[in-house]
């Protein structure tokens, strides 16, 4: 003999309050947990793809087999130079101390003269004594060298010009870098790199990661609790 279907149903209520437990729930708030476990789902493909992007080199983002399949020739022996910095901004009782950097390629060993293109202006360019003769480095394969400049009493922006020259079986290489110092009036601020160790920063890329984090976890909080009162409700 069939049950009715309402007769079944109460059934059902009695038997699960028999053994202590709630019936399933098939209300709004089912939808609402699909939706954040939806909405999680994405965030995190968000996040995933995000984290992808800001640390994937961009040699791994071509697919194209001719740039595969083709093997580039051996590097020349050469060497390049860096300048750090290259532009700088300090009140003019302070002191600009710029690191030349001397880095080999392809296998490059030789000796690099490093000096001024051209002398600096002595009516308002800074002073940098280091620089008045000629200073020779040999990466291996990097190497540095660092100079010092002041202003004296000049308010100025002033651009130094250095060349790097080597000569090699293959000829002579000469390479350039600039450094632009901006001296400013006393107490202004400064470019040059802070000396604070509880002073820094936080990179775009995780700041939005850290966001998206802290959204995903908020949201998984919110519904789980709401989930919870209405189960505890249609109990």
């Amino acid at each position: 003999m069939a049950i009715p279907h309402k007769s079944e149903t109460r059934l059902q209520r009695d038997l699960y309050k028999a053994i202590g437990s709630c019936p399933p729930i098939k209300t709004k708030h089912s939808r609402e947990l699909a939706l954040s476990k939806s909405v999680f789902l994405l965030l995190l493909l968000g996040l995933f793809l995000l984290t992808s992007l800001s640390s994937a080199h961009p040699t791994l983002l071509s697919r194209d087999p001719s740039t595969v399949s083709v093997l580039a020739s051996p590097a020349s022996p050469d060497f390049e130079l860096r300048a750090a910095p290259s532009n700088a901004t300090l009140p003019l009782d302070r002191i600009a101390n710029v690191t030349i950097q001397v880095h080999a390629v392809g296998g490059f060993n030789g000796p690099v003269v490093l000096e001024l293109t051209q002398p600096i202006s002595s009516d308002y360019g800074p002073s940098c004594p280091d620089l008045d003769q000629p200073k020779t480095v040999t990466p291996n394969p990097n190497a540095t060298w660092t100079f010092s400049c002041t202003s004296g009493d000049n308010v100025v922006s002033y651009t130094l010009y250095l060349k790097g020259t080597a000569t090699t079986s293959f000829g002579r290489l000469i390479h350039t870098v600039q450094v632009t110092l901006n001296f400013t009036p006393k107490n202004a601020s400064s470019s040059l790199p802070s000396t604070d160790p509880f002073q820094f920063s936080i990179p775009p890329t995780y700041a939005i990661i850290g966001a998206l984090m802290i959204s995903l976890i908020a949201l998984t909080s919110y519904f789980r609790k709401k989930h919870s009162i209405a189960a505890r409700t249609h109990c």
